[in-house]
């Protein structure tokens, strides 16, 4: 399960578990990255959250962002949902080194 904790700073947003990116459920998106995340189990939960802020990797599973956003759906302890919409700006923007 990934926990949503924090944002940036112009972006407020609930603590909580992060359900889907982008319109995908997490559990789909995880999938997809499992055989580019290498090692013991404990380091692709450190690793594999990483991949959720990266628009380039979203892209490069399959799970691009509309326009230069990134959207995320949490659900609270109380169990309400919140759609958040992060400039790409605001997340990583690396590109691959060629």
């Amino acid at each position: 399960m990934v926990q949503l904790t924090d944002t940036a700073l112009e972006t407020t947003a609930p603590r909580g578990e992060l359900i889907a990116v982008n319109g995908t459920p997490l559990g789909q998106i995880e999938a997809a990255a499992e055989k580019f995340l290498a090692g013991t189990r404990q380091r692709k939960r450190v690793i594999g959250p990483i991949l959720l802020a990266w628009p380039y990797a979203l892209a490069h599973l399959g799970f691009s962002s509309k326009e230069n956003t990134t959207e995320y759906r949490v659900k609270d302890e109380n169990g309400r949902i919140t759609d958040l919409k992060v400039e790409n700006g605001h997340t990583s923007p690396f590109q691959p080194i060629a």
